[in-house]
């Protein structure tokens, strides 16, 4: 009702809360939001998004979306291959005293060798399991910088027909980019 008495019929569609409407969530924020509002405000910041995106290229992006990590990445295959190196030296040097054992011209005995020997292979192994799930972590990398550019470049088609649609591809297109509102 109106204040000068007149009823007025129109539908009013709004988004409701789902966590506060069920009490599953403690929030202090609305229980119903008009829908055209939400709308606006929904589209508005897709429109900054997608002029923030243009305004920079692509690869810039997806380059400092992956630099970091790939730094990380890089510095611990660059460790761990050294330590490889280091324990495959020290194993082979080991099997060349044994070697010194068995012709009986070095002074440590055999077991105390065999067991450095096993210890060292131990090493050099783990050593060689770690640098090959650091590589496999680098090519699955370079997998999702390749997934990141196509997502990017989706977006950006996307951003070129966001304008022209109507609501509901917009909504499509906004459901995509935007996973969760909290």
């Amino acid at each position: 009702k109106r204040t000068d008495g007149t009823v007025d019929m129109t539908k009013r569609l709004r988004y409701v809360c789902y966590g506060k409407t069920r009490k599953q969530t403690e929030c202090d924020g609305q229980t119903g939001y008009t829908m055209h509002i939400l709308d606006k405000l929904i589209t508005d910041v897709l429109h900054q998004v997608f002029a923030r995106m243009k305004a920079v290229d692509g690869d810039e992006i997806v380059s400092r979306t992956n630099r970091n990590a790939m730094v990380g990445l890089k510095d611990r295959i660059a460790a761990t291959k050294a330590e490889c190196a280091k324990a495959t030296k020290e194993y082979e040097s080991l099997k060349l005293e044994i070697i010194k054992a068995v012709q009986g011209e070095s002074a440590f005995p055999m077991e105390i060798l065999s067991e450095l020997v096993n210890n060292a292979r131990t090493k050099m192994l783990d050593a060689d399991a770690r640098l090959s799930e650091l590589t496999s972590e680098l090519e699955e990398s370079n997998q999702r910088v390749k997934a990141i550019k196509s997502d990017y470049d989706k977006i950006m088609e996307w951003s070129e027909i966001f304008d022209s649609s109507d609501m509901e591809v917009k909504k499509m297109i906004a459901g995509y980019i935007i996973k969760r509102v909290e």
